[in-house]
């Protein structure tokens, strides 16, 4: 393992090596010439905006969709205006995302999870009467649950780490806790 270590180059000098063998593929693909030969590359031209796209990639990799999962309670208070019950706790936001079809380019909202909620407890109608909550807190409707979860709830775990249930939720161990005292749909956010 210590030979193998030590002949592969590490990412930082592969990513420019990438991209001057690509650079030069699309070289030789279009040579400057005197007699501007007009014939078409080796390469089609998918294989061409794949080699672009593959650098731009090694410049500014995607990001990595985030596995949120969000666990959800109702209030005591509430549970008679529920008529069935979630058939999934924790959702994920893949799963949100899925069952909504959120767009490509869309990241799934807080109206999105409300639809998601109100769907699967047969409320679909109605799911305008369905508030949601996290760390106490409405939530707008417009939000990103990647907002939601990255700077309320984080924020709120911040605020109130002198638990032993928020340190450990904090740095991804231990069960969900609910804390949760308003009313309404209150939920608890993790990542793994």
């Amino acid at each position: 393992d210590a030979a193998l270590a030590t002949t592969t180059p590490a990412m930082k000098d592969r990513k420019p090596a990438y991209i001057k063998a690509t650079l030069q593929v699309m070289n030789n693909q279009y040579p400057t010439s005197i007699t501007n030969d007009k014939d078409g590359g080796f390469l089609s031209t998918n294989a061409e905006h794949h080699l672009w796209q593959s650098i731009c990639n090694v410049i500014r990799p995607p990001k990595k969709p985030l596995n949120i999962k969000i666990f959800m309670r109702r209030a005591p208070t509430q549970e008679e205006f529920f008529r069935g019950s979630l058939t999934r706790n924790p959702v994920q936001l893949s799963q949100i995302a899925a069952a909504i079809a959120v767009a490509n380019n869309q990241e799934p909202t807080v109206r999105h999870l409300r639809q998601y909620i109100a769907d699967q407890l047969q409320m679909s109608e109605t799911a305008e009467l369905i508030e949601l909550l996290c760390a106490n807190k409405i939530l707008n409707l417009d939000l990103k649950l990647r907002v939601v979860q990255q700077v309320l709830w984080k924020n709120h775990l911040m605020d109130n780490s002198s638990s032993s249930v928020f340190s450990s939720l904090l740095s991804g161990g231990g069960a969900p806790t609910f804390f949760s005292t308003g009313s309404g749909l209150s939920m608890v956010l993790s990542t793994e």
